[in-house]
């Protein structure tokens, strides 16, 4: 290609390439057609004589998406471990541990990631229905196969993605095991979904049948367990801020301006200033 300066190879052969052959060609100009795609085209463009015998459609299928597929899942490992060696931990709190603000903040945060692990777990289980069911169609389609590998892709972009933001985040002091069985439920899933991408491949390679994948989150006990300690620690933090904020007046009875002072030091002579600190304390 280099010699002649081509803008593209097709490379074709009778039998299959190897998981090395696809990944090398995989980011370069170079289109890859073994036998199954081969007598798939022949059959779609009416080339293939009546005296040869074709494969079935659902040959065709294992074919083609073992191409698509091949190699895919120790990519996705490796892009795993990564991560985890080069991830910069930029860490985030959400404000001061005696504050039920930093509480409330990160009880928010906590159900926007289990929402999109909801999203995720939904869009795995299409992904797995769709690949099991293009394996054995009678009809398989090229441009379908590449899909199922981009969704697999996107799939694990975004679960890394999550993995990431969870292990960034500090919780408040009192709910360390919460956030940490929470990242532990992230990688699981991950580790899971890589697992039935291998299985898919060896499947593909032997001609077996069809791989099925249950979503499932682990560490639920752990998470409940977790939820109560965090609960009681947000009572303990309720008495501790109603203890450390009340609110007296100083300068005598019959004087003028009486300032308010509350026992953690704010001192203000405004009724509405007044009025913040106690929202701000309550929260």
């Amino acid at each position: 290609m280099n010699a002649e300066r081509a803008n593209k190879g097709i490379l074709i052969t009778t039998s299959s390439f190897t998981s090395d052959a696809i990944e090398f060609a995989r980011d370069k100009p170079i289109e890859l057609i073994d036998g199954n795609e081969l007598l798939s085209l022949l059959e779609k463009h009416a080339l293939l004589g009546t005296e040869v015998p074709g494969l079935s459609g659902t040959q065709i299928a294992i074919g083609l998406l073992r191409n698509e597929i091949s190699g895919l899942s120790s990519k996705f490992q490796g892009e795993l471990t990564n991560l985890e060696t080069h991830l910069t931990l930029n860490r985030s709190g959400f404000g001061d541990d005696a504050r039920l603000q930093a509480y409330k903040r990160y009880s928010e945060w906590t159900i926007t990631v289990q929402d999109r692990l909801g999203d995720e777990a939904r869009a795995i289980k299409l992904v797995v229905q769709r690949l099991n069911q293009f394996r054995v169609s009678e009809s398989p389609d090229l441009p379908e196969a590449k899909q199922i590998r981009e969704q697999l892709e996107e799939l694990l972009r975004d679960m890394l993605s999550i993995y990431s933001e969870v292990r960034k985040v500090i919780a408040p002091s009192s709910l360390p095991k919460h956030q940490q069985i929470l990242t532990e439920m992230v990688r699981g899933l991950i580790v899971d979904f890589i697992d039935f991408v291998r299985r898919s491949e060896e499947s593909l390679e032997k001609g077996t049948g069809t791989v099925d994948f249950k979503v499932e989150f682990h560490g639920t006990a752990e998470m409940a367990q977790a939820i109560k300690e965090g609960e009681k620690a947000i009572q303990d933090v309720k008495s501790r801020t109603a203890r450390n904020h009340k609110i007296y007046r100083t300068g005598g009875l019959f004087a003028k301006d009486r300032p308010y002072v509350c026992t953690c030091g704010f001192r203000t002579t405004d009724r509405k200033e007044l009025g913040e600190h106690i929202k701000a304390f309550r929260r």
